[in-house]
């Protein structure tokens, strides 16, 4: 009986507690939707953002000078070949995929038409099918390498075509994922030079004709600086640009100009590294991140949800510069082993 009494005595107490501990939150959490009302009129949002820097011209390649649908014409013809079978020439098919995959290579230029207005591009802007250029490039190589048994000049000036198309993707206006392409499209190439200048007997005009003609495909890291920029404006498109009405509204928690000019800055920096010389590129750059470490500091946090976008679309491109670095050192070496076996 003692117990039950202490129990019931006990209960009132509880109870008050209970509700001063609920108005006590409801007090601070009106507090905290005060102070962040009345933050908003000091932390206001900028003007907008002066980026045209980071714009791109419209490429415009006519249709007779473009490898672009040559190359994706080529890329649906040889989908259905393993390369690391025999390539059946004989095939109307593959003899086609191949013939335009040559006919790609020696047009002037590449550009993928959905990368040529870069104001254009969002995150909704559909890739091309890739991979298949990719398995496209692997084909022709296997080809090359089949043919210098009983023709090694001939398989050289196969390899060197697909060094020239590569090096072609790597100079447009690509995006990222492209540009990548273009580079595996080039070193697969140059590998292939290597092994046909290894395993078969050139003779040494074609060796030094295709060694002389390498010098032309170095990559000075312009087509990755097009392809970060092209990055940008697809980033910048997630960030919620509001009128300049809208803009200039108390918001305490999001400032979409600033967001683009945190984006921009990060660019214009990445950009910076992709036009670095390879002898000064160090590997060892961290994405930049702007959200404090603490979460308990995230409430006070100006402009808490344009940094918080920020941080889940940051990268950085030093792999991507370390790959056209590596891969001028191989055209480096590709080329002295040619010279080498003259």
């Amino acid at each position: 009986m003692d117990e039950l009494y202490k129990s019931r005595k006990h209960v009132p107490l509880l109870l008050r507690i209970l509700f001063w501990l609920i108005v006590g939150l409801a007090v601070l959490i009106v507090l905290a939707v005060v102070l962040m009302y009345l933050l908003g009129f000091f932390y206001k949002d900028r003007g907008l953002v002066d980026d045209a820097d980071l714009s791109l011209p419209v490429a415009t390649v006519p249709d007779s000078e473009n490898a672009y649908d040559d190359l994706q014409k080529a890329a649906a013809a040889l989908q259905s070949v393993n390369p690391a079978t025999t390539v059946a020439t004989t095939d109307p098919a593959v003899a086609t995929g191949l013939s335009l995959f040559d006919v790609a290579a020696q047009k002037p230029s590449y550009q993928d038409p959905l990368s040529s207005d870069a104001s254009k591009i969002t995150l909704e802007t559909t890739l091309p099918p890739l991979n298949s250029i990719r398995h496209a490039a692997e084909v022709h190589n296997a080809y090359a390498q089949q043919i210098a048994v009983h023709d090694p000049d001939a398989a050289l000036q196969q390899a060197l075509a697909g060094v020239s198309l590569g090096s072609k993707i790597e100079e447009s206006q690509p995006f990222l994922i492209e540009w990548l392409v273009g580079v595996y499209v080039k070193d697969s190439s140059l590998e292939t030079l290597q092994a046909i200048a290894t395993s078969s007997t050139p003779t040494p005009q074609a060796l030094s004709m295709v060694a002389n003609a390498l010098s032309a495909y170095q990559d000075d890291g312009e087509g990755l600086s097009k392809a970060i920029t092209i990055e940008y404006q697809r980033r910048k498109s997630s960030i919620d640009v509001r009128s300049t009405e809208n803009a200039a509204r108390p918001s305490f928690y999001w400032h979409p100009n600033e967001t683009i000019r945190y984006a921009a800055q990060d660019a214009r920096a990445q950009i910076a590294m992709a036009k670095e010389s390879c002898g000064v590129f160090t590997d060892d750059e961290k994405p930049t991140l702007l959200l404090p470490s603490s979460m308990l500091f995230w409430p006070f946090t100006p402009n808490l949800f344009g940094k918080m976008l920020f941080d889940v679309t940051s990268a950085t491109y030093a792999s991507a510069k370390k790959k056209q670095c590596d891969s001028n050192t191989l055209l480096e070496e590709t080329e002295h082993i040619l010279t080498a076996r003259t």
